[in-house]
């Protein structure tokens, strides 16, 4: 049951961390596609994992150890990245 929720707050973390990264993006260099596109892409990955999160059944939840490992790691890769592009 720890998983469904570890991997569920991952995904919404990563999406959080895509959606800020690109729309700090368009406020210092202007509007572009990529950036909408982007922002747009993270702000849906944070609301599916929010909703999964509220309406899923975490006993019914069948993804493997491997893939909740990789899915943490991206999400720590994530912040770490958007946290040395928000520094720099």
């Amino acid at each position: 049951m720890r998983q469904f929720y570890l991997y569920h707050l991952s995904l919404g973390v990563t999406g959080g961390a895509l959606g800020m990264s690109s729309v700090s993006t368009m406020l210092t260099a202007g509007l572009s596609l990529p950036l909408g596109l982007a922002s747009i892409g993270g702000a849906g990955l944070l609301v599916a994992a929010v909703y999964d999160l509220a309406t899923a059944n975490p006993e019914e939840f069948s993804v493997g150890r491997a893939r909740v490992a990789l899915v943490v790691v991206a999400a720590l890769l994530a912040v770490i990245g958007v946290g040395l592009q928000l520094a720099g």
